[in-house]
């Protein structure tokens, strides 16, 4: 019960301090800066291997923390990226975190689990369809 509380309070300290700092101009160069650097990264050849297997830069690093599921991965990946990420880009940062999403259609299997949790919501981002957190400020394009 105390866990839910302090859980609880956590939170809502994280989204006061996030609509705190969305209103400063430092921050949105630095969400800016994030997304063109996970732009750079998505676009770089591969430089790492894993079991012999060339793999996107993007998994080159492993993330510190590991999910125990899909919704948690996807937790991780947009905490860390600090703006709403398209399906696509989740298809390759949720992986970092120890979880990739399975089955014949991967991407349409991720999109279903995350409309099905309500801890996250589907958004217009940048002129896409984006995922963000259901109880949390969109940040400013």
């Amino acid at each position: 019960m105390a866990e839910d509380t302090i859980e609880s309070a956590m939170k809502h300290e994280a989204d006061s301090l996030e609509k705190l700092l969305a209103q400063r101009p430092e921050y949105l160069r630095l969400q800016i800066l994030r997304k063109a650097l996970r732009e750079l990264e998505a676009v770089k050849p591969a430089t790492a291997s894993k079991n012999g297997v060339e793999q996107p830069a993007l998994f080159a690093t492993t993330a510190t923390k590991t999910a125990t599921s899909i919704g948690q991965a996807t937790e991780f990946a947009l905490n860390d990226a600090g703006i709403p990420l398209t399906t696509r880009e989740l298809m390759t940062a949720i992986p970092r975190y120890g979880k990739a999403p399975q089955g014949k259609n991967p991407a349409t299997n991720l999109s279903n689990n995350l409309s099905s949790d309500e801890r996250f919501k589907s958004i217009e981002w940048q002129g896409n369809k984006a995922w963000w957190f259901s109880g949390r400020d969109v940040p400013r394009e």
